[in-house]
């Protein structure tokens, strides 16, 4: 099992929020792998500038062991053991030591708003490494179409530095009630391949409980794939079905 316990405290004042988070977590890993517990700490602050409308949140953190886990490291680990060939070794590489983010959001008049954000972060163990991730970006709208742009930049001690692209769209096909939404997004980047996913989604009926939605998906790394689903929400019950298809798999 896993249980965490969390004790807080936060300040707001004319300079800016300040808050601290101090975690106390113990995994039961089972298989003979015992139990496993950390602590961590949290200190933010944060503040908004009324003259021109910046939001910016500082965060650090501080892990006191690499045994720290949160609820999904906690699923995966328990599961990870069962494999042939398991070295406990395995449970504990890559996790945090310590980290450290940014971020900054500006709006820019009606058309959106730029973003700013950055992470540095350094890992425990033998193998222990750092990395640095910026990304800066703009969500906007035009019209009814909203749409989000931004650049990456992943600096890793062993993997190198990789810059990748995200783009999205979000264009309502029509004005009414029962009008679908298509939504494409790209991913891409140099070295890395692309990606291109189409989402056709709506519902088919005045009081919303029929819904379908059709994925077209397109990758340089794997095989194309597409999918259809539809949804019927009742009162009592939920009834769903979907189909998918790919170059591999049916």
């Amino acid at each position: 099992g896993f249980r965490a316990g969390l004790l807080g405290a936060g300040l707001n004042t004319p300079f800016g929020a300040f808050s601290v988070d101090l975690t106390q977590e113990n995994t039961q890993l089972g298989h003979a792998y015992g139990s496993a517990d950390g602590r961590s700490i949290k200190v933010a602050y944060s503040k908004s500038l009324s003259e021109t409308r910046t939001n910016f949140t500082l965060a650090a953190y501080r892990y006191s062991s690499s045994k720290f886990m949160t609820l999904s490291q906690a699923v995966d680990a328990r599961e990870r053991i069962k494999s042939a060939g398991f070295r406990d070794d395995w449970l504990w590489q890559g996790n945090e030591r310590d980290r450290f983010d940014i971020s900054i959001d500006q709006p820019v008049g009606h058309f959106g708003s730029l973003f700013l954000t950055g992470s540095t972060r350094q890992t425990w163990g033998g193998e222990s490494s750092s990395s640095r991730q910026f990304e800066v970006g703009f969500n906007g709208n035009a019209g009814d179409i909203s749409y989000s742009i931004s650049a990456s930049r992943n600096n890793d001690e062993y993997l190198g530095s990789q810059t990748q692209y995200f783009v999205s769209l979000n264009i309502p096909l029509g004005s009414g009630a029962k009008s679908p939404t298509l939504s494409t997004q790209y991913t891409g980047g140099r070295g890395q391949g692309s990606s291109l996913r189409n989402y056709l989604s709506g519902v088919a009926d005045d009081a919303g409980r029929w819904s379908y939605g059709v994925t077209q998906a397109t990758d340089t790394n794997t095989s194309n794939s597409g999918s259809v689903n539809a949804q019927y929400r009742g009162n009592r019950s939920t009834l769903r079905g979907a189909y998918e298809r790919g170059g591999d798999y049916t």
